[in-house]
C-alpha cells in the first residue's frame, strides 16, 4: 500500500509538471507567434498603407469627386476578385504540402508547379477579359454622364494587369512565411509602397491623371516588387512537374477555389449593388467607412494569421495541439476586440482628422458593423483549423458558397431600403452565420474545447463599452477623447471582475505590463526581443 501511495504521488507531479511544462512552452509559442505578427505586419500593412495614407487626396475635391471615389471602392474590389479567380487558391496547397513530411525532398517541385499553375492561369484569363474590357466599362459604370467613362477601359486594362501580377507575386509571397522570412517579405511590401505612393502623389497632383494615374502608379509598385522576389523564385525552383505533387495539389486545393472567388464576392456584392440602386456617391461614402473599419482585418488579423497559420499547421501532429489552438481563439478574441473597440470609440474623430468633405461623417456608423464582421470572420477562420487537418475542404467550400448567397439576398432586401448601413448589417450577419457553421461542422470532426464563455464575455464587454462611447460623439473632442481613453482603459479591468483570466494568463498580463509600463527601459525591452529567422 505505501509503495502504491508513493507511485501516485509520484505520478499526479509528474503530471503537474508536464502541465506546467506544456502550458510555459504555449506561451513561449504565442509569445513567438505575436513577434512574428509585428514582423509579418509591417510588410502586410505596407501594401495596404498607400490606401490610408492617401485618404486625404483621394476625399480632396479638387482633385477626386465622390463618385470617383466610389469607382475606385469598386475597382478595389474587383480587383480582389480576379486575384482569387487567377491564384485558384494553388498556395493554399503549398501551405499545407510544403512542410509535409512525405514531401520534404520535393519543397522545389511543389513550389515551381504552384507558381507555374499560376502564372498559366492568370495569363489566360487576364488574356479573356483584356479582350472584352468595353462591355466590362459598360457593366462596371451605368451612371449616366459620369466624366470618367471614356477612361474606363483603360484604367479596367491597368487593373486587370496588376491583378496578374498580384496573383503571381502572391505565391512567393507565401513562400517566404513558410520559411520564416518576415524581413524579407516586410522589405518586398515596403519597397512596393514606397514606389505607389511617391508615383501616386506625382501623378495625381503634378500630373493630373487622376483615377488613371493612381492605377499606372500601382502597376509599377507590383512590377518592382515582383522583381525582388525574382531571387528567391530561382533558388526555389526546380523545372519539373511531379505527377504526383500535382495531383496532391490539386486535390486540396480545388474545393478551395469556388469559396476563394465566392469569398470574394462577399466582400464586393455589397458596393455594386449600392451602386445599382443609391449610385457611386453613396459607395464612395461606404467605401471609406469599410476601408477604415477594415483597418482591423489589415493591421491586426491578417498579420497575425500571417504568422499563425504554418504554426498551426506545424503544431497538428503535436499531442497538446487541441489546447492550443483553443486558447489561440480565445487570446485573438480579446486582443481583436480591444482593438475593435478603440476603432470604433475613435472612427468619428478619426474620420473629421483625415477628410476635407464633410460629406463624409455618413460613413461613420457604417464602421462598427464592419469592424464585428471581422470579428466573426476571425473566429470562423480560427475554427476552421479542425476541417482542414481533416481534408474536409469541401465543407468549407458549401459554407463559404452558401453564406455569399445569403449576402446576396440580404443585401438586395436591405439596401433599397436602409443604403449603405443596410449593406453594412448584412455582412455582419453572414459572417455570424459563417462562423457558426464552421464551428458545428469542424466540432463534427474534430473536436476542440474551445472557451466559447471567454469569448461571450469579450463580446459583451466590448459592446457595452462602445455603447457608453457613442453618447459621447456630440460632445466636445478633447473631452471625447479624454472620455473614450477612459473607457478603453475599463476594457481588461472589467474582464478581470468577469473572472475572464486564470492565473498564469493575469501573471503574465501583469508581467508584461510591468515591463512594458517602465518607459526608462524602454529601449532595453525593445533590444531584448530578438528574432532568429530560420
Amino acid at each position: 500500500a505505501q509503495e502504491l501511495i508513493k507511485i501516485i504521488i509520484n505520478y499526479v507531479a509528474e503530471l503537474r509538471y508536464i502541465k506546467k511544462s506544456w502550458r510555459k512552452e504555449m506561451f513561449k509559442d504565442i509569445k513567438q507567434v505575436m513577434k512574428d505578427s509585428v514582423l509579418y505586419g509591417i510588410g502586410n500593412v505596407a501594401v495596404k498603407l498607400v490606401g490610408f495614407i492617401l485618404i486625404p487626396l483621394y476625399t480632396d475635391a479638387e482633385y477626386f469627386s465622390t463618385a470617383d471615389y466610389g469607382l475606385m471602392g469598386l475597382l478595389e474590389v474587383t480587383s480582389q476578385i480576379l486575384i482569387a479567380v487567377m491564384g485558384l487558391s494553388l498556395y493554399s496547397g503549398l501551405i499545407r504540402w510544403y512542410w509535409d513530411a512525405e514531401y520534404r525532398d520535393k519543397q522545389k517541385t511543389i513550389f515551381f508547379t504552384t507558381l507555374l499553375f499560376t502564372i498559366l492561369t492568370s495569363l489566360c484569363i487576364g488574356s479573356v477579359l483584356w479582350l472584352n474590357v468595353g462591355e466590362l466599362s459598360a457593366l462596371l459604370v451605368q451612371q449616366e454622364g459620369y466624366s470618367l467613362g471614356g477612361e474606363l477601359p483603360y484604367i479596367l486594362q491597368l487593373l486587370i494587369l496588376t491583378s496578374m501580377l498580384g496573383a503571381v507575386v502572391e505565391v512567393p509571397q507565401n513562400l517566404l512565411r513558410l520559411q520564416r522570412k518576415p524581413i524579407y517579405y516586410s522589405l518586398t511590401n515596403i519597397v512596393r509602397l514606397f514606389v505607389t505612393l511617391v508615383l501616386t502623389i506625382y501623378f495625381t497632383i503634378s500630373l493630373h491623371r487622376g483615377v488613371s494615374g493612381v492605377y499606372e502608379a500601382q502597376l509599377v509598385g507590383i512590377v518592382i516588387q515582383l522583381l525582388m522576389v525574382l531571387p528567391l523564385v530561382i533558388k526555389n525552383s526546380s523545372c519539373r512537374v511531379d505527377r504526383r505533387c500535382t495531383i496532391q495539389l490539386l486535390v486540396y486545393s480545388y474545393p478551395l477555389v469556388f469559396p476563394a472567388i465566392v469569398g470574394s464576392l462577399l466582400t464586393v456584392f455589397d458596393r455594386y449593388i449600392i451602386n445599382h440602386f443609391q449610385g457611386l456617391d453613396d459607395v464612395g461614402f461606404y467605401s471609406l467607412g469599410y476601408k477604415v473599419g477594415n483597418t482591423l482585418k489589415v493591421f491586426i488579423v491578417t498579420s497575425v494569421q500571417l504568422a499563425l497559420t504554418p504554426l498551426l499547421m506545424k503544431k497538428m501532429n503535436d499531442p497538446d495541439n487541441k489546447q492550443f489552438y483553443s486558447k489561440v481563439l480565445t487570446y485573438f478574441s480579446f486582443g481583436l476586440m480591444f482593438c475593435a473597440l478603440g476603432l470604433n470609440l475613435f472612427s468619428r474623430e478619426g474620420i473629421v482628422w483625415v477628410t476635407t468633405n464633410p460629406d463624409y461623417i455618413e460613413a461613420l456608423y457604417v464602421i462598427p458593423f464592419v469592424t464585428y464582421a471581422i470579428f466573426f470572420s476571425m473566429m470562423r477562420e480560427c475554427c476552421m483549423i479542425g476541417l482542414q487537418i481533416m481534408k474536409k475542404t469541401k465543407i468549407i467550400s458549401y459554407v463559404i458558397v452558401g453564406i455569399t448567397i445569403l449576402n446576396f439576398f440580404l443585401n438586395m432586401l436591405l439596401v433599397p431600403s436602409m443604403g449603405m448601413y443596410g449593406a453594412a448589417l448584412s455582412t455582419m450577419i453572414v459572417q455570424v452565420i459563417s462562423w457558426l457553421a464552421c464551428y458545428i461542422f469542424a466540432q463534427q470532426y474534430y473536436p476542440i474545447p474551445y472557451e466559447l464563455s471567454k469569448v461571450g464575455k469579450v463580446l459583451v464587454v466590448g459592446t457595452i463599452l462602445y455603447l457608453i462611447g457613442i453618447l459621447f460623439n456630440e460632445t466636445a473632442i478633447g473631452i471625447s477623447i479624454l472620455v473614450k481613453l477612459v473607457i478603453l482603459g475599463g476594457y481588461p479591468f472589467l474582464l478581470y471582475k468577469w473572472h475572464f483570466y486564470d492565473k498564469d494568463e493575469w501573471n503574465n498580463l501583469k508581467g508584461a505590463w510591468k515591463k512594458w509600463s517602465d518607459l526608462r527601459r524602454l529601449k532595453e525591452n525593445v533590444k531584448n526581443v530578438k528574432y532568429r529567422e530560420s
